[in-house]
Order: C-alpha cells, then sequence, then structure tokens
C-alpha cells in the first residue's frame, strides 16, 4: 500500500512539472523566449575573462575602461534604434534582422582574431566585433521582450 501511495505522489510532482513546461513549449512566444534565454549562454563580452585575457595581451587598465565604454554606448544605440526598426517592419523580422547582424559581428571578429598578425592587433579585432555585436545583442533582446 505504501508503494502505490509514494507512486502516486511521485506521479503526480512530475505531473507538477511536465504540465507546466509542456505549456511553455506550445505557446506562440515559445521561440522568441528561448532563443533569448540561449543567447546569452553564448555571448562574448567584457566580462572578467575578455578582461584579463585584454591585460594579458598588453591593453592598459585605462584602454579596457575606454572600450567598455565606447560597448555601453553601442548598447545604449541599440535602445534606440530597436524600437525604430520594430516600428517599422515589425518585431519579429526587427529580431531576425539583429540577431543576424549580432551573429556576423562576432563572425568577423572571431576571424580577426585568428588571422590576425599579432596577439594585440587580434584582440583589438576581437573587441571591435564585440563592441559591434551590443547593437544586434540589445536589438534582439527588445525585439524578443516585444514578442513575449
Amino acid at each position: 500500500m505504501a508503494r502505490s501511495t509514494f507512486t502516486e505522489r511521485l506521479k503526480a510532482k512530475l505531473e507538477d512539472i511536465v504540465t507546466p513546461l509542456k505549456a511553455y513549449c506550445c505557446h506562440p512566444a515559445f521561440s522568441a523566449s528561448f532563443a533569448l534565454s540561449l543567447l546569452y549562454l553564448s555571448l562574448l563580452s567584457f566580462g572578467s575573462q575578455m578582461v584579463a585575457y585584454l591585460l594579458m595581451v598588453g591593453f592598459s587598465a585605462s584602454e579596457i575602461s575606454v572600450v567598455r565604454a565606447v560597448a555601453v554606448g553601442f548598447e545604449l544605440t541599440a535602445t534606440w534604434i530597436a524600437p525604430k526598426a520594430m516600428n517599422a517592419i515589425g518585431p519579429i523580422r526587427a529580431g531576425l534582422w539583429f540577431i543576424n547582424y549580432q551573429a556576423l559581428s562576432v563572425g568577423i571578429a572571431v576571424a580577426a582574431f585568428i588571422n590576425a598578425a599579432t596577439d594585440k592587433l587580434g584582440a583589438a579585432g576581437l573587441v571591435g566585433g564585440v563592441i559591434l555585436s551590443r547593437i544586434g545583442l540589445w536589438g534582439f533582446d527588445l525585439s524578443a521582450q516585444v514578442i513575449i
């Protein structure tokens, strides 16, 4: 008797987990929401690893601070561009444009990093691409939020 009670409780707990998950996956905004979640898992940013790498290849703390400030400027620019793009072509198409822009920017950054003659030049190419990608990141983020 105790075994069936345990089994019933387990089944009820699993239903409590699966039912909302199923509803989330079937929701029309699931794709945008899930893509937004994955976006931040695979993002190049000016976090501690990037800063440590830039210091290692010879950038000064002042130069890194300026680069981070420029990146924030690009992010703020995206908050101005994204609403205009969404009004012109809609949030879904704008989101697609922004995510493709980001992918292209990061691809160029990685290509510059790999093909550079020196480590410092490669790091500069990587930083430039990451800065440019911030418009795509924030534009897609805002588009996905509107869709959701």
